[in-house]
């Protein structure tokens, strides 16, 4: 399935790849220089994984979520 990505559904995958970023860093203790390092793998693995999202089953965010989690 393709998905066509709105400037609102990357507002929303830049949110959700920034918390998961921030909550990696404080479980790991790593530098906050990293975060960015961090916010960057979590959107490549996302958009690996986009095609797998379906919006019957949920929104956006949650999906983005659940494979940044």
């Amino acid at each position: 399935m393709t998905t066509r990505l709105t400037p609102a559904s990357l507002q929303i995958i830049q949110h959700e790849a920034d918390i998961a970023a921030r909550r990696l860093i404080r479980k790991l203790c790593l530098p906050y220089d990293d975060l960015a390092d961090l916010r960057q793998e979590f959107f490549l693995d996302l958009f690996a994984r986009l095609s797998a999202f379906d919006p019957k089953r949920g929104s956006l965010g949650a999906f983005a979520g659940i494979v940044m989690a």
